[in-house]
C-alpha cells in the first residue's frame, strides 16, 4: 500500500497493519487491535479503507468549549488558594492532603499550558 496510514485513531498507536482479508483488505492498529474492513465493491476498496482510517472527527469549536473550561479552571484555582490557606483537616492525614493539592496544582498546570498552546490536556 503506498498510501500513508495516520496513526490509530483510537489510541494513537504508530504500528498500523494492512493485509487482505477473505473479499476485502484490512486496517488495523497492532497496540490496541482496533481496525477497518472494507469489503470488494465497485470502487478502489484500498483507497476508501485508507480514507476512512485516516478521517478524524474534527475538533470541538474553541469558542464552545473554551469559556467553561476557562471557568472550570478559575474554580481549581481558588479551590487550591483555599486549601493552601486552610487547617490540614480537611483530608484524613497531612499526607492525603498533600497529595490532594499536588494533584489539583498538576491539573491546573496541565490545563494552562494546554491553553497557552500545547496539546497535552
Amino acid at each position: 500500500m503506498d498510501d500513508v496510514l495516520k496513526p490509530c485513531p483510537f489510541c494513537g498507536g504508530a504500528r498500523i497493519r494492512s493485509h487482505y482479508i477473505r473479499d476485502g483488505r484490512s486496517i488495523g492498529c497492532a497496540d490496541c487491535g482496533g481496525s477497518l474492513r472494507a469489503y470488494n465493491g465497485p470502487t478502489d476498496i484500498t483507497a476508501r479503507l485508507v480514507s476512512a482510517w485516516n478521517r478524524r472527527v474534527a475538533a470541538p469549536a474553541d469558542d464552545r468549549v473554551r469559556e467553561p473550561l476557562i471557568d472550570v479552571m478559575a474554580s481549581l484555582a481558588a479551590a487550591i488558594s483555599l486549601l493552601e490557606r486552610s487547617p490540614k483537616t480537611v483530608a484524613a492525614s497531612d499526607k492525603m492532603f498533600d497529595m490532594m493539592l499536588d494533584d489539583y496544582r498538576g491539573s491546573l498546570e496541565r490545563a494552562r499550558a494546554f491553553f497557552n498552546g500545547g496539546t497535552d490536556a
